[in-house]
C-alpha cells in the first residue's frame, strides 16, 4: 500500500515501481526545511504515454533526508532516501488507524479512505505537483479528517488550474497554440474504492470549449 518512489531525482519521469501504481501510496522525500530532496524521483508516470499526460506521482512526501535511524547492532546512524520517507508515512498511517474506534474500523479502514485522507490534508510545499504530489503529510489534520469521516467522493488531483504556477508546472508554462489541441489528464476518483478516469479538455483557453467527458482508463488503449 505504501512504497518509496525512488531516488533517481531530480530528473522527471523517474518513478520506481510499485510506487507509480494507482493503488499504491507513492512517497517522495523532503528535508527538515520542507524542501524536496534532490534525490527524490519525480513524476509523471510513464505508463499512459503517448496517450496523454501521465498520472500525478508521488502521492505525498515526508522526511527522508538525513533522518536519524537505528544502526545494525547498536546505536544510530543518519539515513537518506525515499525508502526512509515511506516508513515514516507507514508509521503515520498506523497512528491514523489507531484513532478509529474499534467498532468502526471495518468501515473506515479501506486503503482508498486512507489515501483520500492523506491527499486532502497534506500541506502544500513550494514545489510543483510532480515533485510533491499533495504535499507533506499532515498527521494532525489527517486524524481530524478520519475521526469525523463521512463518505464522500474526491478526485486527485482535486483541480486542474493552469494558472496556478509553479504547482501545476509544466502545464502552466505551456505556450498557446495557433491550432487548438486537446490533452488528456488522468484523474483518480476516491470513494472507499479506487476508480480511474481520463478527462479531455482544451488547454488553449481559460475556458473549456467542449463539455469534459469521463472515460474509464484501460492500460492498452489510453
Amino acid at each position: 500500500m505504501v512504497s518509496a518512489i525512488g531516488n533517481d531525482g531530480p530528473l522527471y519521469g523517474t518513478l520506481n515501481n510499485p510506487g507509480d501504481q494507482n493503488n499504491i501510496i507513492g512517497v517522495g522525500g523532503i528535508d527538515f526545511n520542507h524542501n524536496i530532496a534532490p534525490f527524490s524521483s519525480r513524476g509523471m508516470t510513464l505508463w499512459e504515454l503517448p496517450y496523454g499526460y501521465g498520472r500525478v506521482k508521488p502521492d505525498l512526501t515526508s522526511f527522508g533526508s538525513r533522518v536519524t535511524g537505528a544502526s545494525p547492532g547498536s546505536g544510530c546512524r543518519i539515513l537518506s532516501g525515499t525508502s526512509v520517507a515511506s516508513p515514516v508515512v507507514t508509521g503515520g498511517i498506523a497512528l491514523l488507524l489507531s484513532v478509529i474506534p474499534k467498532d468502526q474500523r471495518d468501515r473506515r479502514m479501506s486503503p482508498a479512505i486512507i489515501k483520500q485522507a492523506l491527499h486532502i490534508t497534506s500541506t502544500r510545499l513550494e514545489a510543483n505537483i510532480f515533485e510533491q504530489g499533495a504535499g507533506s503529510m499532515n498527521l494532525s489534520e489527517a486524524a481530524i479528517f478520519i475521526d469525523s469521516y463521512t463518505p464522500r467522493i474526491t478526485a486527485w488531483p482535486p483541480s486542474i488550474d493552469t494558472t496556478d504556477c509553479p504547482y501545476f508546472a509544466p502545464l502552466c508554462y505551456q505556450r498557446l497554440s495557433f491550432i487548438p489541441f486537446s490533452k488528456f489528464i488522468h484523474v483518480l476518483q476516491l470513494f472507499q474504492i479506487f476508480r480511474f478516469y481520463s478527462i479531455q479538455f482544451n488547454f488553449n483557453s481559460i475556458q473549456i470549449f467542449f463539455i469534459p467527458f469521463w472515460m474509464h482508463y484501460y492500460p492498452l488503449h489510453g
